[in-house]
């Protein structure tokens, strides 16, 4: 990959992850206690980890995608997050109220967000044994 790829690829994966180390993660740490009455609310089988659990997995998977420290692994804790998040919070098909838009909107961006890590993933998986500007390498090996 050229240099100016690289540092294009530095720039994308910092904004994708922006999202969950700057807005998710800091909401699940900050309102903790609410995030797991919502879980219980919704029927989350361990509604104990939708706070600070979550909000550590959140920063940890979003640094690691940012920083290239081994961002496959980090790439599908995301992918793992926001299946979860979509299944079992933003169920817009139960919804009949005001809300429906919204968790509507919720849950397809949840889908985009589990596109774009499965891309991230394979991506480091790939090729991330010869990116620039990562910190190590990936822990998985999909080269050709």
């Amino acid at each position: 990959m050229s240099e100016a790829g690289a540092w294009i690829f530095l720039v994308g994966r910092v904004i994708f992850a922006l999202n969950f180390v700057a807005i998710a993660a800091p909401a699940h740490l900050k309102m903790s206690k609410m995030m797991e009455g919502f879980a219980k609310q919704m029927r989350f089988p361990v509604p104990q980890i939708a706070g600070r659990p979550s909000g550590l997995w959140l920063a940890a998977c979003g640094l690691s995608v940012a920083l290239g420290a081994w961002g496959d692994v980090g790439s599908l804790m995301i992918a793992v997050f926001v299946v979860i998040a979509g299944a079992f919070f933003h169920r817009f098909w139960e919804v009949e109220d005001a809300q429906k838009q919204t968790q509507k909107q919720l849950f397809w961006r949840n889908v985009t967000f589990l596109g774009a890590a499965l891309i991230l993933f394979v991506f480091y998986a790939a090729f991330g044994h010869d990116l620039a500007l990562t910190l190590t390498d990936p822990v998985f090996d999909l080269r050709p």
